[in-house]
């Protein structure tokens, strides 16, 4: 529906509220049309569907009916497009990088890299130009001939404005924060300190490590951090059963996995904690991943 919407220009048409678009800054000041799928945020919208691209992938190369390859091959290309038609340049990144963490964890073979290659020549001939002049941006980050950047995007300014702010609410209040949904009330009077941003309305921290950092303090982020790490033991503990019992497929899937939340986390930088019933869904996911490899090596030792 994403990509049939972009395609066909209906932003106007939520197709029965699996096809929300939100006009959002695209590049500079301009401001567009950008996908926000059924949850009307494209930012969001973009960080979750990174987590699908891993197991699409894996499915395009590992799995062995053709039907089934096929549906894996359209699953990954309206995925990636969809991503690309948030314009979410936090998506993007989080995309790169479980694109990457796919080719260095399990190697793929030359036919399936062949593949994926020409997936992606054919998928980059529906990214609209607008889109790689905002993923162009991201280069303001890097520092010039004298060693200092030059960002000139009004969201990156904001965004930074929000970032130094949290940080700062965490060291004036470093073991219980401010209190849950309290940052966007106390950011006016930080945003005056820093003079970065001219806007002072109430602004959530654009990122979830330092939202969480500001509002929970040090306990806050020991909890969650202590919740990752079961999160991924699990997954990783899972990866090696499912192996263990001889099933390489439901491994290979779980890996896909692990490298999706891994992307998730990674766009969470950029992102604060708006929508948090996603997160837990996948961490049910996980932890309901571990717990079938187990009982699968449970079975698999019993019947041995």
């Amino acid at each position: 529906i994403s990509v049939y919407q972009q395609l066909t220009g209906t932003h106007t048409n939520n197709y029965w509220g699996f096809g929300q678009a939100e006009i959002r800054q695209s590049v500079g000041d301009v401001n567009d049309f950008r996908i926000s799928g059924p949850i009307g945020d494209s930012n969001i919208y973009g960080q979750i569907l990174v987590v699908l691209v891993p197991i699409a992938l894996d499915r395009v190369w590992n799995e062995k009916k053709s039907l089934l390859r096929f549906l894996a091959i359209w699953a990954l290309a309206v995925c990636t497009l969809s991503i690309m038609f948030t314009f979410s340049r936090g998506g993007f990144l989080a995309l790169a990088g479980v694109l990457g963490l796919m080719l260095v964890r399990r190697p793929p073979s030359p036919p399936a890299i062949l593949a994926t290659v020409v997936a992606i020549i054919l998928i980059w001939q529906f990214v609209p130009a607008r889109y790689t002049d905002r993923i162009r941006t991201l280069l303001e980050f890097a520092p010039n001939e004298e060693g200092a950047t030059t960002v000139e995007d009004g969201s990156f300014k904001g965004r930074s404005s929000e970032m130094t702010a949290a940080w700062m609410m965490f060291i004036d209040h470093p073991f219980l924060g401010v209190g849950l949904d309290n940052s966007p009330l106390y950011y006016p009077q930080y945003s005056i300190l820093l003079g970065i941003d001219p806007n002072r309305e109430t602004r959530s921290a654009h990122s979830l490590y330092l939202e969480m950092a500001a509002e929970t303090g040090l306990l806050g982020l020991g909890v969650f951090g202590m919740l990752l790490w079961f999160m991924f033991r699990g997954l990783w503990q899972a990866q090696k059963d499912f192996v263990a019992c001889k099933k390489h497929d439901e491994a290979s899937l779980t890996l896909a996995l692990n490298i999706g939340l891994i992307g998730y986390m990674t766009a969470a930088m950029f992102l604060h904690n708006a929508y948090p019933r996603y997160f837990w869904l996948l961490f049910g996911i996980a932890i309901a991943t571990a717990q079938v490899a187990q009982r699968e090596l449970d079975i698999s030792r019993d019947v041995n």
